[in-house]
Protein backbone atom coordinates (compact mmCIF):
# COMPACT_ATOMS: atom_id res chain seq x y z
CA UNK A 1 0.00 0.00 0.00
CA UNK A 2 2.73 2.48 0.94
CA UNK A 3 4.76 1.55 -2.14
CA UNK A 4 1.76 2.49 -4.28
CA UNK A 5 1.61 5.80 -2.40
CA UNK A 6 5.30 6.40 -3.09
CA UNK A 7 4.94 5.65 -6.80
CA UNK A 8 1.86 7.89 -7.00
CA UNK A 9 3.76 10.65 -5.19
CA UNK A 10 6.68 10.29 -7.61
CA UNK A 11 4.32 10.37 -10.62
CA UNK A 12 2.53 13.45 -9.31
CA UNK A 13 5.83 15.24 -8.75
CA UNK A 14 7.00 14.35 -12.27
CA UNK A 15 3.76 15.68 -13.82
CA UNK A 16 3.94 18.81 -11.70
CA UNK A 17 7.55 19.46 -12.69
CA UNK A 18 6.65 18.94 -16.36
CA UNK A 19 3.77 21.44 -16.22
CA UNK A 20 6.11 24.26 -15.23
CA UNK A 21 4.95 27.62 -13.84
CA UNK A 22 1.70 27.83 -11.97
CA UNK A 23 1.86 24.35 -10.45
CA UNK A 24 3.35 23.03 -7.28
CA UNK A 25 7.00 22.22 -7.89
CA UNK A 26 9.35 19.81 -6.18
CA UNK A 27 12.45 21.30 -4.56
CA UNK A 28 15.67 21.72 -6.48
CA UNK A 29 17.60 18.53 -7.09
CA UNK A 30 20.91 20.20 -7.92
CA UNK A 31 23.54 21.92 -5.86
CA UNK A 32 23.75 25.69 -6.35
CA UNK A 33 26.28 26.77 -8.96
CA UNK A 34 28.97 29.30 -8.20
CA UNK A 35 30.04 29.84 -11.82
CA UNK A 36 32.10 28.27 -14.56
CA UNK A 37 35.44 26.64 -13.93
CA UNK A 38 37.69 25.50 -16.76
CA UNK A 39 39.31 22.06 -16.84
CA UNK A 40 38.14 18.90 -15.10
CA UNK A 41 37.41 20.62 -11.77
CA UNK A 42 34.02 20.56 -10.22
CA UNK A 43 33.03 23.92 -8.77
CA UNK A 44 31.86 22.43 -5.47
CA UNK A 45 35.14 20.80 -4.49
CA UNK A 46 38.87 21.30 -4.71
CA UNK A 47 39.56 17.77 -5.97
CA UNK A 48 39.54 17.21 -9.77
CA UNK A 49 36.87 14.80 -11.03
CA UNK A 50 34.92 14.71 -7.76
CA UNK A 51 31.59 16.32 -6.88
CA UNK A 52 29.67 16.29 -3.61
CA UNK A 53 25.99 17.21 -3.56
CA UNK A 54 22.94 17.06 -1.37
CA UNK A 55 19.75 16.60 -3.35
CA UNK A 56 16.12 16.91 -2.39
CA UNK A 57 14.16 13.92 -3.58
CA UNK A 58 10.68 13.29 -4.87
CA UNK A 59 10.16 11.61 -1.49
CA UNK A 60 11.47 14.76 0.23
CA UNK A 61 9.06 14.21 3.13
CA UNK A 62 10.79 10.90 3.80
CA UNK A 63 14.38 11.08 2.53
CA UNK A 64 17.34 13.18 1.56
CA UNK A 65 20.41 12.05 -0.34
CA UNK A 66 24.08 13.01 0.15
CA UNK A 67 26.40 11.78 -2.56
CA UNK A 68 29.59 12.30 -4.48
CA UNK A 69 30.85 11.24 -7.90
CA UNK A 70 34.26 10.17 -9.06
CA UNK A 71 35.23 9.44 -12.67
CA UNK A 72 36.89 6.03 -13.04
CA UNK A 73 38.69 6.90 -16.31
CA UNK A 74 36.87 4.26 -18.37
CA UNK A 75 33.79 6.24 -19.42
CA UNK A 76 32.03 5.46 -16.15
CA UNK A 77 31.68 7.23 -12.83
CA UNK A 78 31.09 5.89 -9.33
CA UNK A 79 28.39 7.60 -7.31
CA UNK A 80 28.67 6.86 -3.62
CA UNK A 81 26.67 8.25 -0.76
CA UNK A 82 23.85 7.80 1.68
CA UNK A 83 20.07 7.86 1.59
CA UNK A 84 18.86 9.34 4.88
CA UNK A 85 15.46 8.40 6.31
CA UNK A 86 14.05 11.62 7.75
CA UNK A 87 10.61 10.23 8.59
CA UNK A 88 11.59 7.71 11.24
CA UNK A 89 9.89 4.68 9.72
CA UNK A 90 12.26 2.12 8.15
CA UNK A 91 12.11 1.68 4.36
CA UNK A 92 13.03 -1.13 1.98
CA UNK A 93 13.10 -1.45 -1.80
CA UNK A 94 14.50 2.07 -2.05
CA UNK A 95 15.32 3.03 -5.61
CA UNK A 96 17.25 6.11 -6.67
CA UNK A 97 17.08 7.85 -10.03
CA UNK A 98 20.32 9.28 -11.38
CA UNK A 99 19.95 11.85 -14.13
CA UNK A 100 23.04 12.60 -16.21
CA UNK A 101 23.29 16.23 -17.33
CA UNK A 102 25.44 17.84 -20.00
CA UNK A 103 27.50 21.00 -19.39
CA UNK A 104 24.45 23.17 -20.18
CA UNK A 105 22.38 21.34 -17.55
CA UNK A 106 20.21 19.44 -20.03
CA UNK A 107 19.25 15.83 -19.32
CA UNK A 108 21.26 13.36 -21.39
CA UNK A 109 20.26 10.06 -19.80
CA UNK A 110 18.57 8.68 -16.71
CA UNK A 111 19.05 5.39 -14.85
CA UNK A 112 17.48 3.71 -11.83
CA UNK A 113 19.60 1.96 -9.22
CA UNK A 114 18.55 0.07 -6.07
CA UNK A 115 19.78 0.95 -2.59
CA UNK A 116 20.55 -2.41 -1.04
CA UNK A 117 19.08 -3.39 2.30
CA UNK A 118 17.04 -1.51 4.84
CA UNK A 119 17.13 2.26 5.37
CA UNK A 120 16.56 2.45 9.14
CA UNK A 121 14.15 5.00 10.59
CA UNK A 122 16.08 8.22 11.32
CA UNK A 123 19.12 6.37 9.92
CA UNK A 124 20.91 5.98 6.61
CA UNK A 125 21.88 3.40 4.01
CA UNK A 126 25.02 3.48 1.87
CA UNK A 127 25.02 3.12 -1.90
CA UNK A 128 27.82 2.69 -4.45
CA UNK A 129 26.72 2.57 -8.09
CA UNK A 130 28.32 2.82 -11.50
CA UNK A 131 26.85 5.25 -14.07
CA UNK A 132 27.95 6.74 -17.40
CA UNK A 133 30.21 9.81 -17.20
CA UNK A 134 28.41 13.15 -17.28
CA UNK A 135 29.13 16.81 -16.59
CA UNK A 136 26.85 16.66 -13.53
CA UNK A 137 24.15 14.53 -11.94
CA UNK A 138 20.83 14.78 -10.15
CA UNK A 139 20.07 12.05 -7.60
CA UNK A 140 16.67 11.45 -6.04
CA UNK A 141 14.63 8.72 -4.37
CA UNK A 142 11.86 7.65 -6.74
CA UNK A 143 10.35 4.63 -5.01
CA UNK A 144 10.39 2.88 -1.66
CA UNK A 145 8.32 0.71 0.64
CA UNK A 146 7.88 1.69 4.26
CA UNK A 147 8.18 -1.18 6.72
CA UNK A 148 4.87 -1.78 8.42
CA UNK A 149 4.83 -3.23 11.90
CA UNK A 150 2.00 -5.51 12.96
CA UNK A 151 0.18 -5.34 16.27
CA UNK A 152 2.59 -5.96 19.10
Amino acid sequence: MLRIYAIALASLAAVTMATGAGGVRAGSMTAPSTGTVSGDWDIDTDVPGTATHQAESVGADFFHVDWQSRADGRGQSRLTGYVYDDEGQPATDVEIQIVMLDAAGHEVESVLRPVRGLVPGKGRAYFDVSVPDAASYQVSVVSFALVEFGPG
